[in-house]
């Protein structure tokens, strides 16, 4: 992710603004490594810019918390797809149901390593 922050870097040096697709690029890397801080550090920012959120930058959002376990967190912010009116699609179901089956097989074998 360094390179690609960097290169973020390097396009607002030159004058060129990040849009809402740079920003959700961004927070898909974060959310492939399981960095929910830094996705939502970019989704305050694409916020902060009065850019457009869209289903794809809260399935970044949704993925980075499936993939840390935080599934609190992917219920936040399913409400808040709903509070702002933006449609649920096939893969922000899939990416919860993935969430909730890490859970389920970290709780099983947590139980079975205890038994």
């Amino acid at each position: 992710m360094e390179k690609a922050v960097k290169i973020l870097d390097e396009m607002t040096l030159e004058g060129i603004s990040p849009n809402e697709h740079t920003y959700t690029t961004i927070m898909h890397g974060y959310a492939s490594v399981g960095d929910t801080g830094k996705a939502f550090e970019y989704f305050s920012r694409l916020r902060n810019e009065g850019l457009e959120l869209d289903v794809y930058t809260y399935e970044a959002l949704l993925k980075a918390c499936c993939k840390s376990g935080r599934m609190q967190s992917a219920l936040a912010v399913t409400k808040e797809m709903s509070a702002q009116k933006i449609p649920k699609n096939t893969f922000v179901y899939n990416i919860l149901i993935d969430g909730y089956e890490s859970i389920s097989l970290a709780l099983y074998y947590f139980v079975v390593f205890v038994e």
